[in-house]
């Protein structure tokens, strides 16, 4: 996942990098991980940060407390509560779950 001259490069910086390489690549999987589901439901990011689909910056939305896409099951039943209570605000009596929720895992 890393490359090998960077490797290369951080064992002179870290004598001890090979040692860490297999958290350093989970971490990076992990990341990509979590910017794939939040690309798939709708966030967006910039040099400010990630913002949800209505626009809310992540720290805003971490501070009411509600679920990151990347908590894939709980996102998911998230989403659809909330589309289904706003559809019902505006009258629609029927109403899909969000479409560009993330699948379970």
């Amino acid at each position: 996942m890393t490359d090998p001259a960077f490797n290369l490069a951080m064992v002179q910086i870290h004598p001890n990098w090979y040692d860490l390489l297999p958290q350093v690549e989970a971490a990076m999987a992990e990341d990509a991980r979590v910017e794939a589901l939040r690309y798939a439901a709708g966030w967006e990011a910039d040099e400010g940060g990630w913002y949800s689909h209505d626009g809310t910056p992540e720290s805003d939305w971490a501070d009411e407390g509600l679920p990151f896409p990347e908590d894939v099951d709980t996102y998911t039943a998230w989403h659809s509560a909330y589309y289904h209570y706003e559809a019902l605000d505006v009258g629609i009596p029927q109403l899909d779950p969000y479409p560009n929720a993330p699948a379970t895992a």
